[in-house]
């Protein structure tokens, strides 16, 4: 399995979800994107988020083994890209599981009009901020993150933010495209990341073998949220029901 992480985070914070699948015999590769945690770029700046793909076709191809399903994790932003990947043919997974993917927002206007000239001409200047107190209702959480010098504190950059936007249209435009076995996770409560994107993702994809789960008291990283361990134990007995 390789995870992908989401916006202004890293790979470190998947310590618990990483070790609960390794002690259930899952091989996890994780790494840090472009830009961020230890990984070296531009703190939270691409033109296209194609350049994070790229990011994930190449870690799989130097750190996984071809011989074994691949399975892709993404949450939130990091679940866009697996999509993309997979729509774009560059990856062809066994499966995916997406936690809150990047499929529809709260704030539609404002992404739009970053995705128009601001995102074009002025593409590193920092917008709107990221409200870390909507990622988890456990404040330690929360707090964790604000403090976590690994992840990116600054406001949304126009350039980012453009890009999100459009990779989250092209995605949308081809929902009937998926086709492999996957798992969604989701909130209900999410404030970010609205819920409803993951509907329309089970909804509109081709795949016979897909499952939705939504958990109606959880916000938007449902594995840092009160009632995590019934998120966990969703992932593995789907996971051990497939392989």
């Amino acid at each position: 399995m390789v995870l992908v992480h989401g916006y202004a985070e890293h790979s470190g914070r998947y310590d618990r979800i990483a070790g609960i699948l390794e002690n259930h015999e899952y091989s996890i590769t994780r790494f840090d994107l472009r830009g961020y945690g230890r990984s070296p770029g531009t703190p939270a700046l691409v033109s296209t988020l194609d350049e994070y793909v790229d990011d994930l076709v190449l870690v799989v191809e130097d750190q996984t083994d071809s011989s074994i399903p691949l399975i892709l994790f993404g949450h939130s932003m990091g679940g866009l890209i697996v999509l993309r990947s997979l729509l774009t043919r560059q990856l062809q997974p066994s499966a995916m599981i997406l936690s809150s993917p990047a499929l529809a927002f709260f704030e539609p206007r404002l992404l739009q009009k970053l995705s128009g000239v601001i995102g074009r001409l002025l593409p590193a200047i920092q917008t709107i901020p990221l409200n870390r107190d909507l990622v988890s209702r456990n404040a330690d959480v929360v707090k964790a993150a604000r403090a976590d010098p690994l992840c990116y504190q600054g406001r949304i950059k126009a350039g980012t933010g453009a890009a999100i936007v459009r990779a989250a249209g092209q995605v949308n435009a081809a929902l009937d495209e998926v086709h492999v076995p996957f798992l969604v996770l989701h909130g209900e409560q999410d404030r970010l990341v609205d819920f409803k994107g993951s509907k329309r993702l089970y909804n509109e994809a081709s795949s016979i073998d897909k499952t939705l789960n939504l958990y109606p008291e959880s916000v938007h990283e449902t594995l840092n949220d009160y009632g995590h361990e019934q998120v966990e134990t969703d992932i593995v007995h789907w996971l051990d029901e497939r392989f």
